[in-house]
């Protein structure tokens, strides 16, 4: 549930998802 939550502002934010994403493929 708290996915959720971290994801509904990431959506209003794409740059924020974007990084968020930038910053999964560096941590892989």
């Amino acid at each position: 549930m708290t996915e959720s939550q971290s994801f509904s502002p990431a959506l209003k934010r794409p740059i924020q998802l974007k990084q968020l994403i930038s910053h999964s493929l560096g941590r892989d």
